[in-house]
């Protein structure tokens, strides 16, 4: 499980301060977590790896982003932000290596 910076994203909002994004690998899926309005609702979804057409990564000055394009427009495109530059490295290259296995 990778979780974005608590303080890296906690300066978009007070909520991501306290509940930071999360993404999760398993075998045949990516699910992303996202915690809204002080943790009192949720956003997740699910990816299948074979849905998945490419992963970038966004990196700033302090903090990196990764996107996930999805294929055939089943989902829009998921960014999840305020991740250390070393996490957002290790995610980009753990999802390169699943979607290649599939």
């Amino acid at each position: 499980m990778f979780k974005s910076s608590r303080a890296r994203a906690g300066i978009l909002s007070w909520t991501k301060m306290i509940f930071p994004d999360r993404v999760e690998l398993s075998n045949s899926a990516v699910l992303v977590t996202k915690k809204k309005f002080f943790g009192l609702t949720s956003t997740s979804e699910e990816v299948s790896y074979k849905r998945i057409a490419s992963v970038r990564l966004n990196k700033g000055l302090i903090s990196g982003n990764v996107v996930i394009e999805t294929a055939g427009g089943s989902v829009n495109d998921i960014e999840v932000k305020g991740f250390k530059k070393k996490v957002a490295s290790k995610l980009q290259a753990r999802l390169k290596e699943s979607i290649s296995k599939e």
